[in-house]
């Protein structure tokens, strides 16, 4: 017995909107998001925590705004995007905060959206910080760190900690500047800045001050009874053979309230008088250039 079949009929699929895009893992330290459209002629959005939505660069907001999900009470960021073939990279203009909810769709040619795709930020360790310009001077005494997050900043000089003292955003960017205050050191001296957030301490940069301003002057022992110090500086300043002429370098001496001038020769040496020394006397030192003023030294009679 043969069996019986009806006419063939074609149902022909009408498109209602471009395909449901999947999204690698989000990090808080990373500006980059890639993932998978399914599509190819589609743009990517991101709505992040329902208050901010994010549009590719040219074109993106007039594309979004044509489309059902438009929210006049978003604010509107652009980023950069990207596809090949199916696959996209989205560059943020700032980094997402870890535990931020993520919504993603895709716009089509005719703006109609996909559904969405949901992904909630991965809360990591902090960047590395940097100090601004790269290096840090003998005679700074303060340092501007640059880190794309906002949380803890710690710079260290020999051993000691120093927090920041103001922040501000910079918008164009999408970075944070902290002005960190920190003592005169001598160069070699080691300058460490890292970042802390609620995930942990992120890795440490480190920088070696570049004498810029002389140095602390060496000194020769400070004896009780007598009248003369003797001592070094180094002459830096000048992009000729360097003297103390045209590095304009000076080295003081204060004692009590008495502030004594050296005499400084041009091979560094320099000698200074001063009234007698007694002993358990403190004295200061320090040497200037046309840079600025050096940290200062102290030694005590004996």
């Amino acid at each position: 017995m043969e069996g019986r079949a009806s006419a063939r009929t074609v149902v022909t699929v009408k498109r209602t909107g471009p395909n449901k895009i999947t999204a690698n893992q989000i990090n808080s330290n990373s500006r980059k998001i890639t993932g998978n459209a399914h599509d190819t002629y589609v743009d990517v959005i991101m709505v992040v925590d329902d208050s901010v939505v994010y549009v590719p660069k040219n074109g993106g907001f007039e594309k979004y705004c044509e489309t059902s999900i438009f929210d006049a009470d978003y604010t509107v960021r652009e980023m950069d995007y990207s596809m090949s073939g199916e696959k996209f990279t989205i560059t943020l203009p700032r980094l997402l905060s870890g535990g931020s909810s993520v919504r993603f769709y895709a716009i089509d040619t005719e703006n109609r959206i996909s559904l969405s795709t949901n992904k909630t930020v991965v809360q990591q360790l902090p960047n590395r910080p940097e100090i601004e310009g790269g290096k840090v001077n003998n005679n700074q005494t303060s340092v501007e760190v640059v880190l794309d997050e906002r949380c803890k900043v710690v710079v260290n000089v020999n051993g000691k900690n120093y927090g920041y003292d103001d922040v501000e955003f910079n918008r164009a960017e999408g970075k944070y500047h902290y002005e960190v205050s920190i003592p005169k050191g001598n160069s070699g001296d080691v300058v460490s800045v890292y970042a802390v957030n609620v995930k942990g301490k992120g890795k440490v940069r480190k920088y070696y001050r570049k004498e810029y301003a002389p140095n602390t002057p060496t000194i020769g022992k400070a004896k009780a009874g007598k009248k003369i110090i003797r001592g070094t500086v180094h002459l830096i300043g000048s992009e000729d053979e360097p003297t103390v002429k045209n590095t304009g370098t000076v080295v003081y001496f204060l004692v009590g309230s008495k502030k004594y001038k050296a005499l400084v020769h041009n091979n560094g040496t320099f000698r200074v008088v001063v009234k007698k020394m007694k002993k358990g006397t403190k004295i200061y030192y320090w040497a200037e250039n046309n840079n600025g003023v050096g940290k200062r030294g102290s030694v005590v009679v004996r």
